[in-house]
């Protein structure tokens, strides 16, 4: 997302108490996944859990997206 996108959803989340979720779910899962790539080798559970960290933010971002998009349509 650009940066003005993101913007936009901080201003969103003043309001929108999903975006507000979302937001902060998604910087949990970026510590989550920096702290997870700092290791040099992973075990299989540290494969499946960074795979699932990586699915659970992008399906976070989607849905930040798509209220992003609603929101815009909305206000045009």
């Amino acid at each position: 997302m650009d940066p003005q996108d993101v913007r936009n959803l901080e201003s969103l989340s003043n309001t929108n108490p999903e975006v507000e979720r979302l937001l902060k779910l998604h910087l949990i899962y970026e510590e989550q996944l920096k702290a997870l790539q700092k290791h040099r080798w992973l075990s299989a559970e540290e494969q499946r859990e960074l795979k699932r960290l990586k699915q659970l933010k992008l399906a976070g971002r989607d849905r930040l997206a798509a209220i992003l998009a609603d929101q815009m349509a909305a206000s045009a």
